[in-house]
Formats: C-alpha cells, sequence, structure tokens
C-alpha cells in the first residue's frame, strides 16, 4: 500500500471520531465504527485491512481514555500551570487540561510552575479543547519551578520590555505577531485583520516557524536552526499548527540527511498521527484542522495553480498559488464553521503577509540582542516604523476591501461539489464539467433570497434583527453590550445600530422596522406586525405586502 501512513493517520482521527459520539450516543457510535471497519474489510483485501482496523481501535481508545478519567471530587491535586491570565488560568492534571480556580493569596504562583493544592473538581468537559473541568484550589500546599516557568518569565519580561518601549497599542502587534499574546490586540485592529483575511497572522502558525527556520538557518545552519526552532515552539505556547510545523521541517531535514526522498503529504500525515497520540482532543479542535486543511491544499493544489498562473510574473504567482491553494480547503470549513469568509484574504495575503514576515522575524532577532542598548534602540526603532507602516496599510486596504461575506453550510457543500467537478473534469471524467457549472448556479440560487426572511435574533442580553432579502444581509442592533456578541457572530452583516429609541429603520422602499422605547414592529404599505424578540426559532416573511410569522 502507498503512502500507507496517510491511511493509518486517518484511521486514528476516524477512531477518535467514534470516541467522541460515543459519549453522546453508544449507538450511533457502534454503528460508525462497524461502518468503516467493514469498508475497510471489504474494500482492503489484504493484511492492511487489519492494521487499518488496528488504527481505527487505537484512535478510539485513546479519545476514550484522554476524557474517561477519574477525578476524585474533593482531595490533593498536583497541577502544572500552563497559563495564567488576569481573567483566567490553565493547567494540567495528569495530562489534561483543566481549568483553574486559584486563592487569592497567589502572588508566589508562576506560569509554567507545578502546585500542589487542596481543592474541588468539578466535571466540565469541553471536547474541542481537550478541558475536563475545573478545580478550584482553596490552599495551596507546595509550589515548585520547572524549565518552563524559566522560559515563561523570559517571555513575559520581553513582553514588558516591548511595553515600556513601544507603547501599549504598537507592543500589542509585535507581541501578538511574534509571540502569539493576543489578549492586548484592540479590537480594531482584530477587526481590520477579520475583513483582510489574515486573522492567523497573530496566530503563531506555521508560517513563523518556517520564517524563522529559513532566517536562522542561512546563518549557522540547519541543525542550530532545529534547535532555535523547537525553543521557539515551547517558548510561543506548544500550539498545534507550531509542532505541525516543526515535525515537518525535521523530518524534511532528515530525508536530506539520510539521502531518502521527502514526501510533504506523509510528513503531514506523520505529524498528524504524532499530535493525535499526544493530545486526542485534537481531532475536533478548530486550530488543528485549519493547520492540516490549509496546508493540505498548498500540498495537493500549490503546483496546479503555478502552471495556470504561468504568465504571472514569477514572484507574483508564486505569492498567490500559495495564497489560495491554502484556501482551498479553508472556504469550505469556515462557511461550515463560522458561516461567514473574508473575500479580501488575497489583497491581505500578498501585501501585509511579507511585512508581518519582516516583523516575525524582527521579534526574533529582538530576543537576543534587548540586553545590548544600541542594538535594542535600533530594533525597536525599526520596529515601531514597520508597525506604523502596516497600520496605515491596513486602514487603506480594509477600506478598498469587500466586507466580509456571510455564508451557510450550504455554500460550503456547494463549493465542495463544484471542486470535486474541477477535479473530476481535470481527470477527464466526462461528467464533471457539468457538476462544476450546476454547483456554480446553485451557489447563486442559495445565496439569494427571493422572499425577505426577518430573525429576532439574541446573544446574551443583546438583542437585534437580522434581515435576508436578495443577496443583501443586514442586522439591526436594538441593544449592545460591551462583549459585541451579535456583531461578532454576524460577520459579513451590514450593521444598523439604533442611535435612538424611537427609530425607524428603512430597509426598502416596501418597508421597513420601527422601534420605540417598549416596541418593534415591522411594517409594510399593507400589513404590520409586532417583532417579539424573546420567541426564539421565529421567522418572519414578507408575500405581496402581507407578513406572514412562521414558527416561534
Amino acid at each position: 500500500m502507498n503512502k500507507a501512513i496517510v491511511y493509518y493517520t486517518i484511521m486514528v482521527f476516524l477512531g477518535m471520531l467514534s470516541g467522541y459520539l460515543y459519549f453522546f450516543n453508544k449507538v450511533i457510535a457502534l454503528i460508525f465504527f462497524i461502518t468503516i471497519s467493514g469498508v475497510m474489510a471489504v474494500t482492503i483485501k489484504n493484511k492492511y485491512a487489519i492494521l487499518m482496523i488496528i488504527f481505527l481501535i487505537l484512535g478510539f481508545g485513546l479519545f476514550y481514555q484522554y476524557f474517561n478519567i477519574d477525578v476524585p471530587r474533593r482531595g490533593v491535586y498536583e497541577l502544572k500551570l500552563d497559563e495564567y491570565k488576569e481573567y483566567y488560568t490553565e493547567g494540567e492534571y495528569k495530562g489534561r487540561r483543566v481549568n483553574l480556580n486559584l486563592p487569592d493569596n497567589k502572588e508566589k504562583i508562576k506560569e509554567g510552575s507545578y502546585i500542589k493544592g487542596h481543592g474541588v473538581f468539578k466535571k466540565e468537559i469541553s471536547y474541542e479543547n481537550g478541558f475536563i473541568g475545573t478545580i478550584y484550589i482553596d490552599i495551596v500546599k507546595e509550589t515548585r519551578s520547572g524549565i518552563l516557568q524559566k522560559i515563561y518569565e523570559f517571555k513575559n519580561y520581553t513582553i514588558d520590555s516591548f511595553k515600556e518601549t513601544l507603547g501599549d497599542k504598537r507592543a500589542a502587534v509585535i507581541n501578538g505577531v511574534a509571540y502569539g499574546m493576543v489578549d492586548s490586540i484592540d479590537e480594531d485592529t482584530m477587526n481590520q485583520l477579520k475583513t483582510l483575511g489574515i486573522i492567523h497572522v497573530i496566530s503563531v502558525s506555521g508560517l513563523h516557524i518556517a520564517l524563522v527556520f529559513s532566517a536562522v538557518e542561512k546563518v549557522f545552519g540547519y541543525k542550530v536552526a532545529l534547535i532555535i526552532c523547537f525553543l521557539y515552539v515551547i517558548f510561543t505556547g506548544s500550539k498545534a499548527a507550531t509542532i505541525r510545523s516543526f515535525i515537518m521541517i525535521m523530518m524534511m531535514k532528515l530525508s536530506k540527511c539520510l539521502y531518502k526522498k521527502y514526501n510533504p503529504l506523509s510528513a503531514l500525515c506523520t505529524s498528524a498521527l504524532i499530535l493525535l497520540v499526544y493530545k486526542p482532543y485534537f481531532a475536533l479542535n478548530m486550530g488543528f484542522h485549519l493547520s492540516y486543511i490549509s496546508t493540505l491544499g498548498i500540498i495537493l493544489f500549490y503546483n496546479k495553480i503555478r502552471k495556470l498562473l504561468y504568465k504571472l510574473p514569477e514572484k507574483i504567482n508564486s505569492n498567490l498559488s500559495l495564497c489560495l491553494s491554502a484556501q482551498v480547503f479553508v472556504f469550505p470549513y469556515t462557511a461550515f464553521s463560522f458561516n461567514n469568509f473574508a473575500l479580501g484574504f488575497v489583497i491581505g495575503n500578498m501585501i501585509l503577509i511579507p511585512l508581518y514576515s519582516v516583523l516575525v522575524v524582527l521579534g526574533m532577532i529582538y530576543i537576543p540582542i534587548q540586553f545590548i542598548p544600541v542594538l535594542k534602540n535600533v530594533s525597536v526603532f525599526l520596529i515601531g516604523k514597520l508597525i506604523d507602516f502596516i497600520y496605515f496599510l491596513c486602514g487603506i486596504l480594509t477600506a478598498i476591501s469587500p466586507n466580509i461575506s456571510y455564508m451557510d453550510y450550504a455554500i460550503g457543500i456547494i463549493y465542495m461539489a463544484f471542486l470535486m467537478g474541477i477535479i473530476f473534469y481535470f481527470n477527464n471524467i466526462k461528467w464533471g464539467k457539468a457538476l462544476a457549472l450546476s454547483a456554480c448556479i446553485c451557489a447563486a440560487i442559495s445565496s439569494y433570497n427571493f422572499f425577505p426572511l426577518i430573525f429576532p435574533v439574541k446573544e446574551g442580553y443583546e438583542h437585534g434583527i437580522t434581515v435576508n432579502d436578495g443577496f443583501k444581509r443586514e442586522l439591526i442592533i436594538i441593544n449592545e453590550g460591551k462583549s459585541k456578541k451579535l456583531r461578532n457572530k454576524y460577520v459579513g452583516f451590514e450593521i444598523k445600530p439604533l442611535k435612538d429609541k424611537n427609530m425607524k429603520v428603512k430597509l426598502n422602499s416596501k418597508y421597513g422596522i420601527l422601534v420605540n422605547e417598549n416596541k418593534r414592529y415591522l411594517i409594510t404599505d399593507k400589513d404590520y406586525e409586532t417583532l417579539d424578540l424573546n420567541v426564539e426559532g421565529c421567522i418572519y416573511t414578507i408575500l405581496n405586502g402581507k407578513i406572514l410569522k412562521i414558527g416561534g
């Protein structure tokens, strides 16, 4: 079997999905497991079928074993502190992630340290993020430092150094881009990055590892570069994307030393297998998914897109092909998971990513030279000027970029049909062209609302009304909290906040919404209806000027 590691990794992943299903419905999990095993037994009639089923069982067992741990409800717990922030603390208990609630006298507790404390455990499972619950510590009996604590202390020293020299706003950018510390980045900057489709630049990823490795290798060689990258992975919090990139780079360099041909797809799957065994919850983690499907898109489609764009200048061709290939599988995933997509991703990635790449390298250089005053001052000056220039460009590009587009799962399914049609067509399957064309037509139809649909929406204490009419998507915000949950959920909608308690929002020439202090009315030239914002699942539509209420 060619590239067996690919199949083994897929089976471990599917086994973990069956483990996830097991915690909700044992019958469905059993059916899923038996179906996969049966397909393997029928389609692969040799020894590999048995191996595939073994890896399927392995995946199930690892996921089940991670979450099915017996934690005493009250007692003494030995914990490792992973993240210690002002508003939350995360740690590990026997290799499992837990939220921590620490006592008030916690000045001596440091990020990366080990503690032993008496407390209470409350089971609160988050399968996607690997949390098994919350431990409320009332008495800390013992603390001890480790090498991780020293690394985190040095990291915090570097972060504080930037705050002192650059100011909070600019320091937040370099600390986010170079070290993955996104907590302090202001909302306007985050929204700009989302609009331009480059939000990933502030989440330390494979791009960062590749940049650091490339820069260090040119000066010190690949051995030193691998060591530096390993330390950088730990320094930035050992995220799935950085571990994935480090493993792939290490395999590429080892293959050259051993005179073996490097296969990027096998390397990708090997890194995935290692990560899934290391942290089984990664099977459901969005960061893990996005890292791997973007890399898979590059591996499968980068060269194909380059050939299609051969008339473009080499540098533009290379960057554009990388950008487009990375989005091949990311596009449907974001449609399914986030219901939006940044149409300005090409502009953002082509123009800003090279500048952010320079910022990453400067951030790495700053780490060792921050103790040399002259070099530190030069570095801070360059970083500050570059951040100012990036802010300037972001403002211009955001103004000319299209807004984030709202999408639903139907668009994702249609896109996958279109992609399959293109693949079939280029593999000389006759009906591939028809499938691709049909998908385009379906996408246009599904995106267009022939009749207006009005939905009262609610997020916590925030209320609003969404309006889908034709290709138009609007969100009328009735009342908004500081967290701005409605804005964040309905990214891509045109926002119409109410500026007055008595106000009429005109949606088109035929109808609008009237809001006063106590009531909200949907009105047309022939009818009106009171909108109840507290009833979930209620939909209003308009036919020939008449308002129809569906559900609720």
